[in-house]
């Protein structure tokens, strides 16, 4: 299986970077474009390929393979044992770069039967067989999960840990790393988009179901992974703002503000510029939480031991990086123009760009926490710690500005709202809001917080709950609204 498993991911590799020829080479020869694609498809067929014979060797008690013996044994049921593929960081980036395969195939699959032209079509599949190329690469020259085990080992293997015992083990990691592969498909169109040169909102349209499906998958891999973490006592409750759980909510916030802009794009036409730096920001940021995860610079509950795949990530990082940097700048004239201005400040694009402000600073304020133990020690010559308070602080009041605003947008119209409509939307989120403020009152306050839990806490959720009773109704409302309206 050691060969063999080497085999398909370098036939991945090899098909990927025939697919960036090809592609490069459709922009001048168009009917290249279907040899790139069907090179794509054919190494996401190999890492497939490659992912099941892996799960085969962990149901084969194979262990001559390293990872099969670090994570399983012959007591370890079916179930656990096929999980035991992404509980090592080799074969989590096997099924990564899997998943990563089979987004960007069916992306491109899609793009060419809406009758796109060759050129953009044989574009769409260089950039994506490029990304492809990358994590294939990853996997086989430093991430390997069919290295042979060469150091003495129980016959029987060493078993999975017994923090990975868990049902959620099953599905929290696959289902994150998808929504990491699905935000990969809106930067590729807006990479083409910046390529090919004039400005254009058709990308934003064709990326929404992709960033839809990212965001969600996203949000669902979070909300497993503070399940999982809740039930395991050495893991602080659902969350504990370690950099792991921070690595996984960034690219999740910076989906959400990308959506925001996106809404405002295809509507005014404005902030194009904005949209495509979001979804590459989205696209890079499960890159950048993976290299911290395998590095080591920040100390972390969840964290792998720092590995070579590290250095590999952060070259992947540093060239996805500038990559989106110089597209923009290249582009930044070009794509400023006729953009709409913002006639009112009370409309829904303002919401919906004072809501994209406020994701911003959440992100930056998540990451440079993150990251305090390092600037710590490259600027003041010892280690920063910021505990879970200090993350309160900040992201407790940014969070009660942001479901304020998420309440208000749904009552406003586009381009300008007029003070009587608002009023008139205003009036059932308003009762929503007030009874639920009447109901907490009566209840003693937010279950669960009572004073003993701190006068901080306590007036953030005291504030969050009726202002969530005012989201849901002012969705709700806006939903009648528009189904009046047909």
């Amino acid at each position: 299986m050691e060969t063999f498993g080497t085999a398909l991911v370098a036939f991945a590799a090899l098909f990927a970077g025939l697919g960036v020829g090809s592609g490069l080479l459709a922009l001048r020869r168009p009917g290249l474009a279907v040899p790139a694609r069907r090179a794509l498809h054919a190494a996401t067929l190999w890492l497939a390929a490659a992912a099941v014979g892996l799960a085969q060797a962990f149901l084969a008690h194979d262990v001559t393979l390293r990872c099969v013996v670090e994570y399983s044994d012959r007591a370890t049921s079916p179930g656990y044992l096929v999980a035991g593929v992404w509980a090592g960081q080799d074969g989590s980036l096997l099924l990564w770069a899997a998943l990563v395969g089979a987004v960007l195939s069916a992306f491109v699959e899609r793009r060419s039967r809406v009758g796109v032209e060759p050129g953009e079509a044989g574009r769409a599949a260089a950039i994506a067989s490029l990304l492809l190329l990358a994590f294939a690469s990853i996997v086989l020259l430093h991430s390997n999960p069919f290295r042979p085990m060469l150091r003495s080992h129980p016959a029987d293997g060493l078993g999975l840990n017994g923090l990975l015992r868990s049902p959620w083990m099953a599905v929290h990691p696959p289902v994150l790393f998808a929504g990491f592969a699905a935000v990969l498909a809106p930067a590729v169109l807006a990479a083409g988009a910046l390529v090919r040169g004039p400005r254009d909102v058709g990308w934003v349209v064709a990326a929404r179901p992709w960033a839809l499906a990212g965001w969600g998958l996203l949000g669902l891999g979070n909300l497993l992974g503070m399940l999982w973490a809740y039930e395991e006592l050495g893991w602080g409750g659902y969350w504990g703002w370690d950099p792991v759980e921070n690595a996984s909510l960034l690219p999740w916030l910076a989906s959400t503000a990308y959506l925001h802009v996106a809404t405002v794009t295809e509507r005014r036409g404005a902030l194009l510029r904005t949209a495509a730096a979001l979804a590459f920001a989205t696209a890079i940021l499960p890159v950048f939480g993976t290299y911290l995860t395998r590095s080591g610079i920040v100390a972390s509950q969840h964290a792998f031991a720092e590995t070579p795949a590290a250095d590999a990530f952060l070259l992947l990082l540093s060239g996805l990086a500038a990559a989106a940097l110089g597209l923009l700048a290249w582009r930044w004239r070009r794509w400023g123009r006729e953009a709409a201005r913002l006639e009112a400040w009370a409309s829904r694009e303002a919401g919906a760009v004072l809501a994209v402000l406020v994701l911003v600073v959440m992100i930056l304020a998540v990451a440079l926490a993150t990251l305090a133990p390092l600037l710590g020690r490259w600027f003041l010559g010892g280690p920063l710690q910021v505990q879970p308070e200090g993350y309160a602080r900040f992201m407790g009041p940014l969070a009660l500005v942001l479901l304020a605003l998420t309440a208000i947008c749904p009552m406003l119209a586009w381009r300008r709202t007029a003070g009587r409509r608002f009023a008139s939307a205003l009036a059932v989120p308003a009762v929503a809001a007030l009874a639920a403020a009447l109901l907490q009152s009566i209840a003693g306050g937010p279950a669960g917080l009572g004073p003993a839990a701190g006068g901080r806490w306590h007036g953030y959720a005291t504030f969050a709950f009726p202002l969530a009773a005012c989201v849901v109704a002012a969705a709700a409302s806006d939903v009648v609204r528009a189904l009046r309206a047909r």
